[in-house]
């Protein structure tokens, strides 16, 4: 199903992003946290531009404020890693962080690395502890030291070799004719993934009920847009994907040649398709969950969806029994429905071919593990390894996030630090309340539903007081990775079954997640233990640094559902626009200033912020942090330099400058020295603080802030 398949993608970057590592796994347990040591990655030397300058990190941003000059994205991984030191006045960000920036860029970090991770390093040792200590008693512990096991066990893995996979590829190959493709599609005991598939989610206009969505495939791409007019970075992403299909089908002994056609075949099936996909930056829009709302009946569905054999793969498996259905993204059905057919027949087993060896790589023997890495750290920009331990860890968190959820808890939480973050949450909640009291473009219906929806917000703090049990994932018969893969995906068909007609059971985030978020299905704010860990929290850090940490993630998350996604769920996270069309002009108004500030940002050579992408992200800090604020205000002696570094160091950063032109092409926050100087430069407290002045760089005029709130 799809939660499986999209877990199975994900892995390949969760396995490239954890960058510092202890040693071996097997020496996990001996070490405490004041030994952790950073791998020193092998890297690739960077090419210069043609003129022979480093073009690497000069920002050429050209603020709309008066004086404002260049920010340097000291982020950003040179040759030598030289870190130019600033004043709080002209680059806070460099400022505040230069030491930690120069002390990780000399460890030759892989592609990115930054206080997420310096905390997920930590979290992922205290997992590898559990699990390399025996367990007994326990169900949850049992089967996460299994499949951590299958995933560090080499001499096993080398043997079996690509037999799994084979196995599967075997099966297409055969496929003869259009009702052979129906079968494979369908499955015997578990479906197999292909073109579209159901996913069981909260129904967007009654919350507490599932609605079966059928959704598209994923691109190899990423982007939809890619397929229209490809970027450097989809350029760098296809060579990727080509170099690493080629090797695992030529380690599966294709020749060249057949390779590289069954490649061609993949391509043209998505450019096919693709034009009927959103786009990332569609996806971005305020209407974008509107336009994907699309209830349907089972005969409209069958209507739509022609001859492909989705109505036969949900009788199959029962889940046709659902009452709700929807469809996303119609336009894709009906061009699926419209292009399945025998013409196609070999592009869709070639498709299908070429598929199967890209997402099945990390779970195959060390020849194709050596293929996933290099495609991984390929699209990045450099190349590393990753320890056993390490992957084994990852792999677990990706496919049995609960019952790791549970061991972690148990060990790692604390009633304390659960009472001490939902204090911090209620003084957020008590400023968003006030605030929405007095905003003044709000009409006072909107003011009130804003509040109502803030007085039913629920909180998911730490750890849950019952956790869930989840006694019925049987693994026992599994042999390998596919097996386990297989195993979970049947216990999840089962699960689809159990509660689609239900009310919706919500998960907790899991407990190791290093974290937070603000979930609009359910109208609540999640922080788990994970990320109650180094700049982000500990219990003995002073209140100020609390606040510049945690207090300020959480004040951003909560900002989320009152922005123009938010505004479209009500208290009950139910889809219902409760703002007025002149409440909403006005917020837009706002929000369009944040969009043109942000595109006036030339963040590297040819290369422009997106301020249509990042613009709910930075309207968040900036509600964070005037939340935070307004706090201090009430707290005498409130330290502001502390939290101020406090917060400069949450977005403590260093990367490629192949990954920060991945992050500004698809991630919805601006990158982190952005988060830092552009958000600050909006409060007089910070330049109070600082003395900055007209003439210095981080000064902006108040004529020219982009306040929303």
């Amino acid at each position: 199903m799809v939660l499986m398949k999209f877990k199975m993608k994900l892995l390949a970057l969760a396995m490239a992003c954890a960058f510092v590592f202890l040693p071996n796994a097997s020496e996990a347990s001996k070490i405490n946290d004041a030994q952790q040591t950073t791998v020193i990655l092998e890297k690739e030397e960077p090419k210069g531009s043609a003129d022979g300058t480093d073009q690497k990190y000069i920002s050429a941003n050209k603020p709309i404020a008066n004086g404002g000059s260049p920010w340097l994205d000291v982020s950003v991984i040179d040759k030598k890693h030289e870190v130019p030191s600033f004043s709080a006045k002209d680059n806070f960000y460099s400022y505040n962080n230069d030491y930690w920036i120069k002390q990780m860029g000399e460890y030759g970090i892989s592609s990115s690395y930054d206080v997420f991770n310096e905390v997920n390093s930590k979290v992922d040792y205290n997992i590898a502890n559990l699990l390399e200590t025996p367990v007994q008693f326990s169900h949850d512990g049992s089967i996460c030291q299994k499949v951590y096991k299958m995933v560090k066990n080499w001499n096993r893995r080398d043997k079996i070799g690509l037999q799994p996979l084979m196995d599967d590829v075997n099966k297409i190959e055969a496929i003869q004719t259009l009702e052979d493709m129906d079968n494979y599609i369908i499955g015997d005991e578990v479906p197999n993934s292909a073109f579209c598939e159901p996913d069981l989610q909260p129904d967007l206009n009654d919350t507490k009920h599932y609605a079966m969505n059928i959704i598209p495939m994923g691109l190899t791409l990423g982007d939809a847009a890619e397929y229209s007019n490809m970027t450097v970075l989809g350029k760098r992403i296809k060579n990727a994907n080509d170099v690493a299909a080629k090797k695992m089908m030529m380690l599966a002994k294709y020749d060249e040649e057949t390779a590289k056609a069954k490649i061609e075949a993949m391509y043209r099936l998505e450019y096919a398709l693709a034009g009927t996909m959103y786009t990332r930056e569609e996806a971005s829009k305020a209407d974008y969950l509107q336009k994907t709302n699309n209830p349907v009946t089972l005969d409209e569905l069958k209507e739509m969806a022609g001859r492909y054999p989705i109505m036969a793969y949900l009788n199959k498996y029962g889940l046709d029994q659902a009452e709700r259905f929807s469809v996303p993204n119609p336009a894709y059905i009906k061009a699926l429905a419209a292009y399945y057919n025998e013409d196609h027949l070999q592009d869709m087993k070639d498709t299908l071919i070429v598929y199967r060896m890209l997402e099945n790589m990390e779970m195959l023997n060390s020849a194709a593990n050596d293929i996933a890495m290099e495609h991984n750290l390929a699209v990045r920009g450099y190349k590393g390894s990753v320890p056993d331990w390490v992957r084994g860890v990852e792999y677990v968190k990706a496919v049995l996030p609960g019952p790791l959820s549970n061991l972690y808890a148990e060990a790692y939480c604390s009633k304390e630090v659960k009472q001490d973050i939902e204090g911090i949450i209620a003084d957020v909640t008590n400023y968003y309340k006030a605030m929405l009291q007095d905003e003044t473009f709000f009409s006072p219906e909107v003011r009130q539903k804003a509040i109502t929806k803030l007085d039913n917000l629920k909180v998911r703090a730490v750890m849950p007081d019952k956790p869930k049990k989840w006694n019925d994932i049987k693994l026992n018969k599994c042999k390998n990775l596919i097996d386990v893969r297989n195993a979970l995906l049947k216990w999840e068909i089962g699960e689809y079954i159990k509660k689609m007609n239900g009310e919706v059971e919500i998960n907790w985030v899991p407990s190791y997640t290093v974290n937070a978020m603000y979930n609009i299905a359910d109208n609540s704010i999640n922080i788990p233990a994970g990320i109650l860990n180094g700049v982000f929290y500990y219990s003995d850090y002073t209140y100020e640094e609390k606040m510049g940490g945690i207090g300020m993630i959480i004040a951003h998350e909560i900002s989320h559902g009152f922005d123009t996604t938010g505004s479209q769920f009500d208290e009950n996270g139910n889809m219902k626009e409760w703002w007025t069309p002149e409440d909403k002009a006005a917020y837009n108004e706002r929000a369009k200033k944040v969009v043109d500030y942000l595109n006036s940002i030339t963040v590297y050579e040819g290369l422009h912020c997106n301020g249509e992408i990042n613009k709910g992200e930075t309207i968040a800090d900036i509600g964070g942090m005037q939340c935070i604020l307004s706090i201090a205000k009430n707290k005498p002696d409130f330290n502001y330099k502390q939290f101020f570094n406090q917060y400069g160091k949450l977005w403590q950063s260093v990367y490629t400058k192949e990954f920060g032109e991945l992050q500004v092409n698809t991630d919805p926050h601006p990158l982190p020295y952005l988060r830092v100087n552009v958000i600050l430069q909006q409060f007089d407290k910070f330049n109070e603080t600082y003395d900055i002045k007209p003439g210095d760089k981080m000064y902006l005029a108040p004529e020219n802030r982009i306040l929303v709130w």
